[in-house]
């Protein structure tokens, strides 16, 4: 088994977070889309298997495992962008 680190492309973090976004009010619908995005290559089964595991984790640590899980800036940057904004919306709910 490889312990080497996995990286996602700008492209799959997108699908990532936009899945991030969707799991919150909707998680059957969010599995859905990942499992449809697998489907379509855009994910290989242990991705997928994953990030159905990214979803059920604390706001904190999902985002940890993303900015591990990113190739570069341009990943890293997404992350920050779109993330720090569903955690404001967050706390402003709660």
């Amino acid at each position: 088994m490889s312990t080497e680190k996995q990286v996602l492309s700008a492209r799959q973090i997108g699908h990532v977070v936009s899945l991030i976004e969707l799991n919150l009010h909707r998680p059957d619908e969010a599995i859905r889309q990942l499992e449809a995005l697998t489907e379509a290559g855009e994910f290989t089964h242990a991705e997928c298997y994953a990030i159905r595991m990214l979803l059920v984790l604390d706001h904190g640590d999902m985002v940890q495992a993303l900015r591990e899980a990113s190739e570069g800036n341009e990943e890293l940057e997404l992350v920050r962008e779109r993330l720090a904004h569903e955690a404001r919306g967050i706390v402003e709910k709660g």
